[in-house]
């Protein structure tokens, strides 16, 4: 079937990443002689487009021509199998740099959670074929190079090791192979991909939030946590109610929280009850309160709960500590903290978040 060539996009599984003009221009020429000999492959997007699996050339050279429209194949089928096809059909041809064919390879890894293993079974080539190329296009540093040749860590693990971007942070893929290795010595095995990603996850996941809703509307607060990624909202109140701001009502919170795509978690055992929020810092000091509320959370009933939730949020992904006082400490007309502080205090002194950012 004819499809209209400015509906065909590029997607981000493309291959190619340079084209020879000079061949662009020959091909230009055998399109206007003989016509399309061999149809490009495309699939349907969600929006209605066509993306592009294999005839990338083709394309360019046609649009050179000024067609408005080009023969195509449209394929039924999923974006995985889109990727492996655009890489496949390239490999076929020989027409793709090795390199090329290492950072479609990594992308597909990435992507789809696929092993070198599974990457080769795709293709139908070997393991090593496969290492070869993702060794020229992996961005490591030179120690996790060295970890590979020696055998320390593998292939699929360098892939997910590279996702920690070296020009933003240079220092961070060393660091995370020490405690990589670090985490194998102590399990005294190979940790798999999904663990090794789970890790990545852990160690990007570095930063504590905390957030007050008093002087927020519930538009704009939803979009701070969205504009700073936030994956999880974690409701500390002892009592879900909100007379003053009923949007910030525990029910009507966590339907909007999830709606905007994020996870709600419910923890009112973190919050203080009411008989001593009643007495405020005159009837119940905050030296008091602090005493009280970090034995409450780590040795109430010889139950850390405070521990279990650190390594519950460190595994969910960025994640902020939510009660209703503006500031965790006094400011302002606000007298009073809010024991988010203390449970922030807490948390980072576990070692397992190591900053923090109050909104």
């Amino acid at each position: 079937m004819k499809i209209k060539i400015e509906k065909i996009k590029l997607p981000w599984y493309a291959p190619r990443e340079e084209y020879d003009e000079e061949y662009i221009k020959d091909l230009s020429e055998s399109l206007k002689t003989l016509g399309l000999l061999d149809d490009i492959i495309v699939r349907r997007n969600i929006n209605g487009d066509y993306e592009l699996i294999a005839g990338s050339q083709r394309v360019r050279a046609a649009k050179k021509l000024r067609w408005e429209e080009i023969d195509a194949k449209v394929l039924d089928v999923t974006e995985e199998d889109a990727a492996v096809l655009a890489l496949e059909s390239n490999i076929v041809r020989r027409n793709l740099k090795q390199i090329e064919e290492g950072k479609a390879i990594k992308k597909m890894m990435s992507k789809f959670n696929l092993t070198q293993k599974q990457v080769a079974e795709r293709l139908r080539k070997s393991q090593t074929w496969v290492s070869q190329r993702l060794s020229l296009a992996l961005d490591i540093t030179e120690d996790v190079k060295r970890a590979l040749t020696n055998g320390k860590i593998s292939v699929a693990q360098a892939v997910i090791i590279s996702q920690i971007d070296l020009k933003k942070k240079p220092d961070k893929q060393k660091e995370f192979l020490t405690l990589l290795l670090r985490k194998e010595k102590e399990i005294e095995r190979k940790l798999t991909s999904d663990e090794t990603r789970l890790e990545l996850k852990r160690f990007r996941n570095d930063k504590l939030y905390t957030v007050g809703f008093s002087g927020w509307d519930i538009e704009d607060f939803i979009k701070n946590l969205k504009d700073n990624k936030i994956k999880v909202l974690v409701d500390i109140r002892e009592s879900g109610k909100s007379i003053h701001k009923p949007e910030f009502s525990r029910r009507v919170l966590k339907e909007k929280i999830q709606n905007a795509g994020l996870k709600f978690l419910e923890r009112s055992e973190f919050g203080v009850p009411f008989v001593l929020r009643e007495a405020g810092p005159e009837g119940f000091p905050w030296e008091c309160l602090e005493k009280w509320y970090t034995w409450r959370v780590t040795k109430k009933d010889n139950e850390n709960i405070m521990m279990k939730l650190t390594k519950e949020i460190k595994d969910l992904g960025e994640s902020v500590l939510m009660c209703s006082e503006r500031y965790p400490v006094p400011k302002g007309t606000q007298k009073h903290g809010c024991h988010r502080d203390i449970l922030a205090k807490l948390m980072l002194s576990t070692k397992l978040f190591t900053k923090r950012e109050d909104f």
